[in-house]
């Protein structure tokens, strides 16, 4: 458990580190950051996603299409 809880207190310092510089914007803009990074955030998920579920096809194509035959 050392490991885990020496991640989590890395974590909490490199949160604080982010969220100082933060504090001294107008909360207007704050919002627009965390919005804008929320979205960055989900691009991330959904180029990983689609990376899984394309991995299959990429390591066995189909066949008929290895074999360059036509429908």
């Amino acid at each position: 458990m050392a490991p885990v809880h020496s991640f989590q207190s890395a974590l909490t310092l490199s949160d604080l580190a982010v969220a100082k510089p933060l504090n001294s914007l107008p909360t207007h803009n704050v919002a627009g950051l965390v919005e804008f990074g929320c979205r960055h955030e989900q691009q991330h998920h959904k180029l990983l996603l689609t990376a899984i579920l394309l991995h299959p096809f990429a390591q066995n194509p189909s066949p008929s299409l290895s074999s360059g035959a036509t429908h």
